[in-house]
């Protein structure tokens, strides 16, 4: 929820969206059958292996639809030589992710301290502080987007982080 309405809500301010009613429908169905998939968790005390399966199973068989629906469209063959962009590219990602990794790490550490200081619930701090930690790189990159005039990418960017958070 935070991911939706605080980017979407920021960067409304900074650009018109409109979103193609293939883009909305496809949307609508990955984060209703997420929304569905993690419904079990209000009826759980616990959540065991099987779930956490289930869950990631999930998420391969999106990835995996929204990448051959993304390939029928385009019908472009990639050659195969492995140009130096690429290499930068893959790269730039793996350090990119690896500094995100470093810093969750951090940022949780933060929250349970400040949480023990504030004395409340961690979980309180957890939906608050971390929730709106999680969607500050959903935000820079609508931001960029947006600076770009490449509207499908916020779009893509927030719809894929729902359903990324949560499987």
């Amino acid at each position: 929820i935070m991911n939706l309405a605080f980017t979407m809500g920021i960067v409304s301010f900074m650009a018109v969206i409109r979103i193609s009613k293939s883009n909305f429908n496809e949307i609508v169905k990955a984060v209703s059958l997420v929304s569905l998939l993690a419904m079990p968790l209000i009826f759980l005390d616990v959540v065991w292996w099987f779930f956490g399966s289930v869950c990631l199973i999930a998420f391969v068989f999106y990835v995996k639809s929204i990448m051959k629906k993304e390939f029928k469209r385009n019908k472009t063959v990639i050659s195969g030589l492995v140009s130096i962009e690429v290499i930068k590219t893959l790269l730039a990602l793996l350090v990119s992710v690896s500094a995100v990794v470093v810093f969750s790490a951090l940022v949780s550490d933060f929250a349970v301290s400040m949480a023990k200081i504030l004395g409340v619930m961690e979980s309180l701090i957890g939906t608050t502080v971390l929730a709106l930690g999680t969607t500050l790189p959903e935000l820079s990159v609508a931001i960029v987007a947006i600076k770009r005039k490449d509207i499908d990418i916020v779009i893509g960017d927030t719809a894929g982080s729902i359903v990324t958070n949560m499987t």
